[in-house]
C-alpha cells in the first residue's frame, strides 16, 4: 500500500476513535499505567508499535502521555486531539520515520514534546502550528536534512529547540522565522557547511548557540546578524581557518567562546575586539603560530584562556595587555622555549597558569613579577636544567608547584623559600642529585612531597645520595611526620638504593664517621661584589652526579 494511503487510513481510524472517545468514558489502555491523580499515563518500554487508540480520550487533568521506549514507527493525525490539557509528550528513542500534519492538533496546552532519538528525515510544513504554548522542543538525534520554511512561526514562546545529531547541511533564516523568544539552540554534529546566508536573523533573543561538530570553515560578519545577545557560542571542532576581524563587532554580549578543535593560525587585536562581555575563551588545538601584542585588550571581563595544544613558540607578554581580571591562563603543549621577566604583568589576579609539556630551557628570576596571587603552576614536561635563585619571590600564595620532568640537577637555598603556603612539590622525572641544605625550610605547610615517580627505576629520575648530606631532608620529613606525603627513594649508596627515606634512620646516613669520599665541585660568577652560585657537581666515591665542574673544589670527609 502506498505511503499517502497509509497515511489517510491511519488518520480516519484516529479521527473516527476521536469521534467515539467522546461520548465514552476514558478506559486506560491495557499497555499502560495510568495514575490520574498525578495526571500522567505511562506506557513506555513495552514493546508498542502503534500509539493506543483508547489514548485519545478527554482524560481528566492528564498532563503527561510517556511513550518513549517503544517501537512506534509513526504518529498518525488527531492521535491526541481529546487530551486537551496535556502539558508533556514523551515520544523518544522510538522508531518514528514519519508524523502526521495533524498529528498535535488540539494541544494548546503542550509545553514540552520530546521527538528526539527517531528516524525523522522531514517535517512537515505545519505540523507544529497547534502547539503555540510549546515551551522546549527537542528533535536531537534523528535524520532531519532539511527544515521547511516557517515550520517553526507559530512558536513565539519556544524557549529551546534541540536540532543537534541531525543530517542538516544549509540554514535558512526563514525556517526559524518566528521564534521571537528563542533562547537555546542546538544544532551541533550535523553537516553545516557555512553560515554567511545569516540564518539566525529573526533569533533577537537567542543566547546560547551550539554549532560545534559540523563543517564550517571560515567566519564573518554575516554569519551572526540578529542574533546580537548571544551570551554563549560553541563553535569547536569545525574546521575553521578564518575568521575576519569583524565577525564579533556587534556581539559584545558573548561571555563563553570555544573555538577549540579547529585551524585557527593567528589571532589579531581586531579577532575579538568587539567582544566585551568575554570571560571565557577556549583556543585549544588550533594551529595558531602568533597572537599580536593587545589581542585582548578589550575584553577586560575575561577570566579564563585556554591555548593549548597550539604552535607558539614565543608569547610576548604585551599580548596579555588589558587582561586585569584573568584568573586562568593554559599554554601547555606548545613549542614555547622560554618565559621571559615580567611575562604576567599585565595580569595582576592570575591565580592558574599551566605550561607544561613545552621546550622552556630557561625562565627569568622576575618571571612572575606582578601576579601575586598565583596558587597553582606547572612547568612539568619541559626542558628546564636549572631555577634560578627567588624565582618564586613574588607568588608568596602559591599552593601547587609542577617542575616534574625537567632536566634540574640541583635545587638552590632560595628557590623555594618564599613558599611558606607551597602544599605540593612535584620534582619526580628530574636529573636532580643535590638539594641544597635548608631548600625547603621556606615550605612550612607542605603536605605532598614528589620526589620520585616510580622506586623501582630510581636510575631514570632523581639520584639523590643518601649520605651525610642528605640528612637535613630526612630530619625535615621526620618532623612534619603525619603531616606530609613523599615519595622520596634513596639511589645510592647501593645498599640502599630504592630505600624510601623515611624508612631509615639517623645513622644509615654516616654523618660524624668516614662515609663516603665527596667532591663538590661549585660554578661561580662574580656579579659586582658579590658571587652568585651557580651550579653545582658531586663526586661520590668517584662516580659523578651532575653534568658540570667548574673552579672553587671543596674535599670533605
Amino acid at each position: 500500500m502506498p505511503f499517502e494511503s497509509r497515511t489517510i487510513r491511519w488518520t480516519l481510524v484516529w479521527f473516527a476513535a476521536a469521534l467515539s472517545a467522546a461520548a465514552a468514558p476514558c478506559v486506560c489502555p491495557e499497555e499502560c499505567t495510568c495514575d490520574l491523580r498525578e495526571g500522567s499515563i505511562d506506557c513506555s518500554n513495552r514493546g508498542l508499535r502503534t500509539i493506543p487508540v483508547t489514548l485519545n480520550c478527554a482524560w481528566p487533568n492528564v498532563t503527561k502521555i510517556n511513550l518513549k521506549q517503544n517501537q512506534i514507527t509513526h504518529v498518525p493525525g488527531y492521535a491526541f486531539s481529546q487530551v486537551t490539557q496535556l502539558e508533556r509528550l514523551y515520544l523518544y528513542d522510538n522508531l518514528i520515520e514519519s508524523i502526521d500534519q495533524n498529528a498535535f492538533h488540539s494541544l494548546i496546552q503542550l509545553r514540552y514534546l520530546y521527538l528526539d532519538e527517531n528516524r525523522l528525515r522531514s517535517l512537515p510544513d505545519e505540523v507544529f502550528y497547534p502547539v503555540r504554548n510549546l515551551y522546549s522542543l527537542l528533535l536531537y538525534s534523528n535524520q532531519i536534512s532539511h527544515l521547511p520554511v516557517n515550520v517553526f512561526s507559530t512558536l513565539g514562546n519556544l524557549f529551546r529547540l534541540a536540532l543537534h545529531d541531525n543530517a542538516l547541511t544549509i540554514l535558512d533564516a526563514r525556517s526559524f522565522h518566528g521564534l521571537i523568544n528563542l533562547e537555546e539552540l542546538y544544532l551541533s554534529h550535523n553537516q553545516i557547511l557555512g553560515l554567511s546566508n545569516s540564518p539566525f536573523t529573526f533569533l533577537a533573543d537567542l543566547k546560547q548557540l551550539f554549532l560545534n561538530d559540523n563543517n564550517l570553515t571560515r567566519l564573518t560578519r554575516f554569519d551572526f546578524i540578529g542574533a546580537n545577545r548571544l551570551t554563549l557560542l560553541d563553535l569547536s571542532s569545525n574546521k575553521i581557518s578564518l575568521i575576519d576581524d569583524d565577525t564579533f563587532l556587534l556581539h559584545g554580549d558573548i561571555e563563553i567562546l570555544l573555538l577549540q578543535n579547529n585551524l585557527v593560525s593567528r589571532v589579531t587585536r581586531l579577532t575579538f575586539a568587539g567582544i566585551l562581555q568575554l570571560q571565557f575563551i577556549n583556543l585549544q588545538n588550533n594551529r595558531i603560530t602568533h597572537i599580536s601584542d593587545g589581542s585582548f585588550f578589550r575584553n577586560r571581563q575575561i577570566l579564563e584562556i585556554i591555548l593549548s595544544e597550539n604552535l607558539l613558540e614565543v608569547l610576548n607578554p604585551n599580548m596579555l595587555a588589558g587582561l586585569q581580571s584573568l584568573q586562568r591562563l593554559f599554554v601547555a603543549r606548545n613549542r614555547l622555549t622560554f618565559l621571559q621577566n615580567n611575562q604576567f604583568l599585565h595580569a595582576p589576579l592570575l591565580l592558574v597558569v599551566d605550561f607544561s609539556r613545552n621546550n622552556i630551557s630557561c625562565i627569568e628570576t622576575d618571571t612572575f613579577n606582578g601576579a601575586p596571587f598565583m596558587v597553582y603552576i606547572n612547568l612539568g614536561q619541559n626542558e628546564l636544567s636549572y631555577l634560578p635563585e627567588n624565582v618564586f619571590q613574588y607568588t608568596p600564595n602559591l599552593y601547587y608547584l609542577l617542575l616534574n620532568g625537567n632536566n634540574l640537577e640541583t635545587i638552590g637555598v632560595r628557590v623555594f623559600r618564599d613558599l611558606q603556603r607551597l602544599i605540593q612539590l612535584s620534582l619526580y622525572e628530574n636529573a636532580i642529585f643535590s638539594m641544597v641544605e635548608g631548600a625547603l625550610y621556606g615550605t612550612t605547610s607542605l603536605f605532598y612531597l614528589q620526589w620520585n615517580f616510580d622506586p623501582s627505576d630510581i636510575s631514570s629520575g632523581n639520584s639523590l645520595i643518601c649520605d651525610c648530606s642528605a640528612l637535613w631532608l630526612h630530619r625535615y620529613i621526620q618532623e612534619k611526620g603525619r603531616r606530609i606525603e613523599t615519595t622520596v627513594y634513596c639511589a645510592g649508596p647501593p645498599d640502599l638504593n630504592g630505600t624510601d627515606i623515611t624508612a631509615l634512620s639517623e645513622e644509615h646516613f654516616g654523618c660524624g664517621q668516614y662515609h663516603n669520599d665527596v667532591i663538590l665541585c661549585i660554578e661561580l660568577e662574580r656579579s659586582g661584589s658579590f658571587w652568585k652560585f651557580l651550579e653545582v657537581s658531586r663526586f661520590v666515591n668517584n662516580i659523578k652526579f651532575g653534568k658540570k665542574c667548574f673552579t672553587g673544589y671543596i674535599h670533605t670527609d
